[in-house]
């Protein structure tokens, strides 16, 4: 019996507390008045209807912009291609490798946002509408 009583006291005691937010004075009668939580369910549902939407349009304009080229393939002096990119991650091996590597990167990506930004529905894309 002395081995179970080992066991006994060997760790603290978690306990999970639940609370709850219970309306005080009229504000139950003002939450029923206003209709606020069936107009947040009413909202939750359509918020999911409206994301497929959503979605299916920025899915769009990704395939709408991925399909142009927006990256340069070959350079022209500077380190702003996927050439440029390949030769220094295959060829370089000193300790500016990383900084060359980052350096061609961020013109990469700049150019991206370039392609991405001239794209009408851009514009739209942030907007209510």
């Amino acid at each position: 019996m002395k081995q179970l009583n080992d066991f006994y006291n060997q760790y603290p005691i978690q306990k999970t507390l639940r609370f709850k937010l219970e309306p005080v004075g009229k504000t139950e009668q003002f939450v029923e008045r206003a209709q606020i939580l069936e107009n947040d369910e009413r909202r939750a549902a359509e918020y999911l209807k409206v994301k497929e939407y959503i979605d299916r349009y920025h899915r769009q304009f990704i395939e709408n912009a991925l399909s142009k080229p927006l990256l340069k393939i070959e350079s022209h002096g500077k380190q702003d291609s996927i050439e440029d990119f390949a030769d220094c991650y295959n060829n370089d091996n000193g300790d500016k490798r990383s900084e060359n590597l980052e350096k061609i990167q961020d013109k990469l990506r700049s150019q991206i946002v370039k392609g991405f930004s001239q794209l009408p529905a851009f514009a739209r894309i942030t907007k209510k509408e």
